[in-house]
């Protein structure tokens, strides 16, 4: 029950935070809600509601918070237009598009969508996230059409870069310590080839930035292209890598450790979405695991949901947030009945959790991109264990080769390159004999029905036994 009303919470929260905004004007004065202190305090209300059991208190509280916080977090943000300077914070790493640099810059609080080309774009190309240069531009608004994409990632108007400074700055000790070990991972890659160091650092640290536009549609089309945002898998890794040398400190210091680990994986990772949810539960998971309580994930993750909500209501229109949101779900509630059903084998364990994760990310794979392969029902099952071996080992190979000759370099990474080379070659024959249209559709509808009949066979061998 208590499950129950934690993910309910969690669902009508989210719902009413994307709705909030589409309410009409007369609703304004919901804005007055959108401070973190009340946001925070109808939440207590609504969970000691719920804990009286006034469950219609509860939603209305918790619907209040919900379109309060949607409707301040997509109010219009005023900001001045045209020649703007200045010193400007990097907040995502630069992209090659169009002949030069597209990324976000900060410049005075305000996120803009930043384009530069020339001696300007080079310049932008050459530096890095949280890094610091001086810029001479001109600012204006964003359009209708390109608001819906980039407000969920709080940019607010579109810059015209005409020169950047050649110097810079570094930000906290925190990014700095960041940027370079994910330059130590681009140099200790140096040996594998142009396209497969993109991949091996799309796997490892989510830098998917760089990948070739082939490779992009093989990953979609085959569902693979969850491998590439570093999520709960990459996470896992990292604490279970961690623990090896965390496992003789005192408890306290113990978690105290490992929050700060999970803290600068953040910073490393860029700080999406998916890793926000994954480092957050985990968080949790290690908190409670330290006052002796294990916690389940049905609990964590609706508690994640509404606390990460809560930090950022924008992210209740994430599309990345909710896909990871949606396949945690699913293995969270479908996996083991679905491994019940299937069978104990590690095949049939592992066609369980890919078709419990398809099962929560479904919804979302529909409504947004409009396809749902068929074929990563067995593209998965071949991928996922071979970019676990890159993700568990990839880091600490990267760093090895970083810092020794190439030949030896050349060594250390052989096992890797044939890893990622054989995950692309998956996505490759999956997205290229994979069914599309109709024939995707009618081998869902096989996989429903051999599912339907297994569940039949499963009920009637039980009933026959306990007859």
């Amino acid at each position: 029950m208590v499950n129950g009303s934690l993910a309910a919470a969690a669902v009508i929260f989210w719902l009413a935070i994307y709705w909030g905004p589409q309410l009409p004007p007369s609703v304004d004065w919901l804005t007055m809600i959108g401070s973190p202190a009340i946001r925070i305090g109808l939440i207590l209300c609504a969970c000691c509601a719920c804990w009286k059991g006034r469950w219609f208190i509860a939603i209305a509280l918790i619907v209040l918070c919900g379109a309060g916080s949607g409707i301040t977090a997509w109010s219009p943000s005023n900001f001045a237009t045209g020649p703007c300077s200045g010193n400007a914070t990097l907040v995502t790493d630069p992209v090659y598009q169009r002949g030069g640099a597209d990324v976000v810059l900060r410049l005075e609080g305000v996120r803009y969508r930043a384009t530069a080309t020339g001696l300007a774009g080079r310049r932008l190309m050459a530096r890095l996230s949280g890094q610091h240069v001086q810029v001479l531009a001109t600012c204006r608004n964003i359009s209708s059409r390109s608001a819906r994409f980039e407000r969920p990632r709080h940019v607010v108007g579109a810059m015209t870069v005409s020169s950047v400074s050649e110097n810079f700055t570094e930000g906290s000790v925190l990014i700095y310590s960041a940027n370079r070990l994910r330059n130590a991972l681009s140099r200790g890659a140096r040996t594998l080839n142009d396209s497969d160091r993109r991949l091996f650092l799309g796997l490892v640290i989510g830098d998917d930035r760089a990948q070739p536009r082939s490779m992009v549609t093989d990953f979609r089309a085959s569902g693979l292209s969850h491998l590439t945002a570093v999520s709960g898998q990459n996470v896992s890794y990292l604490l279970a890598v961690a623990g090896v040398f965390l496992t003789r400190r005192k408890p306290a210091m113990r978690l105290v450790l490992t929050l700060a680990l999970l803290g600068w994986f953040v910073v490393l990772t860029r700080a999406e979405p998916s890793v926000l949810r994954a480092v957050m539960m985990a968080a949790a998971y290690s908190a409670t695991f330290m006052r002796g309580i294990t916690a389940a994930p049905r609990q964590i993750l609706p508690c994640t949901v509404i606390v990460l909500l809560l930090i950022d209501p924008m992210l209740a229109h994430s599309v990345g947030f909710a896909l990871s949101v949606g396949a945690t779900a699913g293995l969270t509630w479908c996996a083991a009945p679905l491994s019940r059903l299937i069978g104990p084998s590690l095949i049939s364990r592992t066609i369980s959790i890919t078709m419990a994760a398809q099962v929560g990310t479904a919804p979302i794979a529909l409504m947004v991109f409009h396809r749902f392969p068929v074929i990563s029902m067995i593209a998965n099952p071949l991928a996922v264990p071979i970019a676990g071996i890159v993700m568990l080992a990839g880091i600490p190979c990267a760093l090895l080769s970083a810092f020794v000759p190439d030949q030896l370099a050349t060594f250390v990474m052989f096992p890797l390159a044939i890893a990622v080379r054989g995950v692309w070659w998956i996505a490759h024959l999956s997205s290229l004999h994979g069914p599309t249209g109709t024939a995707n559709f009618l081998g869902w509808v096989v996989v429903v029905l051999l599912l339907g009949m297994r569940m039949f066979y499963v009920t009637k061998r039980h009933s026959g036994m306990a007859g």
